[in-house]
This record gives C-alpha cells, sequence and structure tokens, in this order.
C-alpha cells in the first residue's frame, strides 16, 4: 500500500495505480476506499474502465444491501 500511495503522490493522475491500490483495499475488506479508487481509474480512463464501472455497481449494491439489512 506504502509504494502505491507513494507513487500517487509523484504522478495523481496513474489510473494503474489507484486500480491497484483499489484491489488491496477491497482484499482487506475496506470495501468504501475500494470502490473510491476505482472510481478514480474509472475518471482517469485506465484500461479495465469498463470492468471497472461493472465491479463498482456491483459493490455499490452490496454496500447498499448491507446497510438496508442493518437497518432492520
Amino acid at each position: 500500500v506504502g509504494y502505491l500511495k507513494k507513487a500517487l503522490s509523484l504522478n495523481p493522475r496513474h489510473g494503474r495505480a489507484y486500480y491497484n491500490l483499489g484491489v488491496v483495499q477491497e482484499r482487506c475488506g475496506e470495501i468504501l476506499s475500494a470502490v473510491s479508487c476505482y472510481k478514480r481509474a474509472i475518471e482517469l480512463n485506465y484500461s479495465r474502465k469498463n470492468e471497472l464501472i461493472e465491479k463498482v455497481e456491483k459493490m455499490e449494491r452490496f454496500l447498499e444491501a448491507e446497510k438496508e439489512e442493518g437497518e432492520k
């Protein structure tokens, strides 16, 4: 994570670094942070943009379902 954040501090328009940071955060269970990184990668036209759009939509549906479940 440290190296990815360093890469982003040097080049804040590095879509692949945002993507990779999102992957790490997702695997660590930090879903909101992962979604944020994926969205930034999409904004920067990362090469896997279409795949990421689908992934973010699924993750947001998951978060919404979790929120609704917690409200019951």
